[in-house]
């Protein structure tokens, strides 16, 4: 079991991975460097925050 704290998990500002995004974080709370087989992530919407449509 990962115990963590959320605080301590640096987020990455979402547009500089998809153009278009503005006000959208993403934290990557469990990777495959934690020895697991999925990701959990968090994403963050700051007001305004925009993603456009896929």
């Amino acid at each position: 079991m990962i115990v963590g704290n959320i605080n301590n998990v640096p987020s990455e500002d979402v547009s500089k991975l998809l153009k278009g995004t503005k006000g959208f974080y993403v934290q990557w709370l469990i990777t495959k460097e934690h020895g697991s087989k999925y990701a959990v992530r968090r994403f963050i919407v700051k007001p305004g925050g925009v993603m456009p449509p896929s």
